[in-house]
């Protein structure tokens, strides 16, 4: 089924326009309450999860004693706290049993006889069907939504038939990313694998060797360039003080962003790291380390490597990225842990020759960019599919008439 048969379907079934209708006429609130405790599942909604059992995702579970008054959810029914609307916490229950929520949420039925469940779902993760939760919700401390608000939203109601193709499309993109992000798994894994291999030292004879190359051991000091970060004294970071390169405190990586600043200012000196820099995090997550392309000024929390020349400072970057774990075993503290500055510049680096070492960084660049890289590989392709599969499933639920037959508006 393409987009062009639906555009025919749409044109044949729909010649006056796709009809738009409220949520609740095709919709209702279930109040059913778990009287009986014939049901113990106590599920909760999430806006990364979806529906999922409470015990599974939030690490203190709060439920009361007597679940009397929990609502029960059946299978396609949507479920959605009223009070954290604005962070997307609506789902469907997925599952043929059912389960029970907190009396707080809310728990809609749909009438299947003219809403496809999914196709609903769909509309709901669309621009469109978020713009219409939006406009329906109470302003204040916390986005509100009740059922009345939420039985308002209008959305197009094509044909069943039309409905279930639209979610046949979307589930081949779906599908292509499922499989694509299976293929990044397993890439991850034979990555990890190789660097593992390339980069773990075997003794023979009271010699060491990588890959059957003889390596000399030395201490990280002896041959890097190691600048610890150290927490500025004042109140904040001055781009004076630093002639505007970026500070960060602590981690670096992992979603965090960097920390650019214009009128504040320190009395303190800023540590900077030049780029092509080794940054690694000497507290918890102790030994996390990433290669900046920029100079910037490093907190407390991190430290910068810099070898002889590029290709060894890559290479120490992938061996360090291997022996993740030894260096954690290396951390101190009970409450927080931490690498002491003696302990970083003692750890032992395996250098075999140059050329090895490039040899070796070669292979792992690839590897590295197939799993990693934003811009090629395949979270490359897992992103242009994600964006490709948002595009479609927006072109197809808004119904505006961009697709000729589709008869603009309708009667909304």
């Amino acid at each position: 089924m393409t987009m062009n048969r639906i555009e025919k379907l749409i044109a044949e079934l729909c010649p006056d326009g796709v009809e738009w209708k409220k949520l609740g006429e095709v919709a209702e609130e279930s109040r059913e309450r778990n009287t009986n405790l014939l049901i113990s599942d106590v599920w909760s909604v999430t806006n990364s999860h979806g529906l999922i059992r409470t015990g599974e995702f939030f690490d203190s579970v709060r439920t009361s004693k007597d679940k009397s008054n929990y609502k029960i959810v059946e299978k396609d029914m949507f479920v959605y706290n009223p009070a954290r609307i604005n962070v997307g916490s609506i789902a469907r229950h997925k599952e043929s049993f059912k389960v029970i929520v907190s009396p707080m949420y809310i728990v809609v039925k749909i009438d299947k006889s003219k809403l496809s469940p999914k196709y609903f779902e769909l509309f709901l993760s669309s621009n469109f069907g978020k713009q219409q939760i939006l406009n329906k919700v109470e302003v204040g401390v916390r986005f509100r939504l009740t059922y009345e608000a939420f039985a308002n939203i209008k959305l197009p109601l094509p044909p069943l038939c039309i409905q279930e193709e639209i979610v046949k499309i979307l589930d081949t993109f779906t599908a292509l990313q499922a499989a694509l992000q299976a293929e990044l798994e397993a890439r991850k894994k034979q990555y990890e694998y190789y660097r593992n291999k390339l980069l773990t030292p075997v003794e023979h004879n009271g010699k060491w060797y990588l890959n059957g190359v003889e390596v000399e051991w030395k201490k990280l000091g002896e041959v890097c360039e190691i600048i610890m970060g150290t927490s500025p004294e004042g109140k904040t970071i001055s781009s004076n003080s630093t002639n505007g390169i970026e500070f960060h405190q602590g981690k670096l990586f992992f979603g965090n962003k960097f920390l650019k600043h214009s009128n504040l200012f320190t009395t303190s000196p800023i540590k900077i790291a030049k780029p092509g820099s080794i940054l690694m995090s000497v507290r918890a997550p102790v030994g996390d380390t990433n290669i900046t392309d920029r100079a910037v000024a490093i907190g407390r929390g991190l430290c910068s490597i810099f070898g002889k020349n590029p290709v060894q400072t890559q290479f120490i970057y992938y061996y360090l990225k291997a022996s993740v774990n030894i260096i954690k075993r290396k951390s101190t503290g009970s409450t927080f842990e931490a690498i002491s500055t003696n302990d970083v510049i003692s750890l032992p680096i395996p250098l075999p020759p140059l050329s090895e070492q490039e040899r070796i960084v070669a292979i792992l660049d690839k590897l590295d960019a197939l799993v990693n890289d934003l811009s090629v590989g395949l979270p490359a392709e897992i992103e242009a599919r994600r964006k490709q599969y948002e595009y479609y499933r927006n072109k197809l639920l808004n119904f505006r008439g961009s697709w000729g037959g589709w008869g603009g508006w309708g009667n909304s």
